[in-house]
This record gives structure tokens, C-alpha cells and sequence, in this order.
């Protein structure tokens, strides 16, 4: 008899709970654009450094060229062109989307 009447009451605060937090959210960092050329690459392919500032690369950093087709980090060459859409950190960037655009042809 007891557990029946517990299962309302547990529903009931498992619920109001439910309605608190999905009203929570969480402190939102506004987005960067850096735009530049790689001036450097690490060994390991974990960042850059455009603008002489440390771009952090995560495994999920989205890296693609103008036309949208996906690259890998090792598509990355010094001198590249780049858009970089990432999240400022204190002494570094750390980079949700890199777009590599086409070298610009001279006169």
C-alpha cells in the first residue's frame, strides 16, 4: 500500500525537477571569427597559430574548404588561408570550424 501511494509523489517531484532544470541554462561564450595565415603547425596536429595567436584543434573541429567538402588536419599546410570560428580562451583560440579558403590569384 505505502509503495502505491510513494510512486505519485515520486513521479510528481521527478517531474517538478525536470520542469527546473530545462529552464537552467548554462553560461553561453559568444564566438570569434580569426581570419589569417597558418604561420605555424604543431607535430602533432593539436593546434596552429594564425595571427600569432595558439588555435587549439579538437578532435571535432569541423575542418572544411569553401565548397563545404570535409578535410582532415593533415590538409593543413603553413601559409594557408583560414576563417576560423572558435571560442576565445585566455591566451588562445579554441577552434569549432575551420575553413581553408583558396589561395588569391595575383594580377
Amino acid at each position: 500500500m505505502k509503495s502505491q501511494r510513494a510512486y505519485p509523489v515520486f513521479f510528481g517531484i521527478i517531474i517538478l525537477l525536470s520542469i527546473v532544470l530545462c529552464g537552467i541554462e548554462g553560461k553561453k561564450i559568444a564566438s570569434v571569427n580569426v581570419n589569417g595565415t597558418i604561420q605555424q603547425i604543431d607535430k602533432n596536429s593539436k593546434f596552429i597559430v594564425v595571427n600569432d595567436k595558439k588555435v587549439l584543434i579538437a578532435p571535432y573541429t569541423k575542418i572544411v574548404d569553401e565548397k563545404r567538402n570535409r578535410l582532415s588536419k593533415e590538409d593543413l599546410k603553413p601559409k594557408d588561408n583560414l576563417e576560423v570560428d572558435a571560442i576565445p580562451l585566455r591566451d588562445s583560440y579554441h577552434a569549432n570550424k575551420i575553413t581553408v579558403k583558396a589561395p588569391k590569384k595575383g594580377p
